[in-house]
């Protein structure tokens, strides 16, 4: 993350802010569009997205969780399989 932030900073240090954020809310809703005209398939494959290294966000999550000392295991079948055994869901629209 910290590589990350220092090409932001190295490639915006002499950007005037107002044009920096007008950059990011670009960005932002690209990404919006994007993320909207996906599938909840495609959105729920791990391998779909290349920094994810197969993994999903669940098994990440709960990795994480371990790594700080919680007990914790991703579920059987992700968000999906959740879903089909009839679990609660609460959906949220991103518009």
């Amino acid at each position: 993350m910290d590589q990350i932030n220092n090409r932001a900073l190295e490639k915006y240090r002499d950007v005037p802010f107002q044009d920096v954020q007008q950059e990011a809310e670009r960005i932002f809703a690209a990404f919006i569009a994007q993320v909207e005209s996906m599938s909840e398939e495609e959105l729920s494959d791990p391998g779909r997205f290349e920094w994810s290294d197969g993994e999903s966000r669940g098994e990440r999550a709960a990795a994480m969780l371990r790594e700080h000392g919680y007990q914790a295991r991703a579920l059987d079948g992700g968000y999906p399989g959740w879903k089909e055994q009839g679990f609660p869901v609460e959906e949220v629209s991103l518009k």
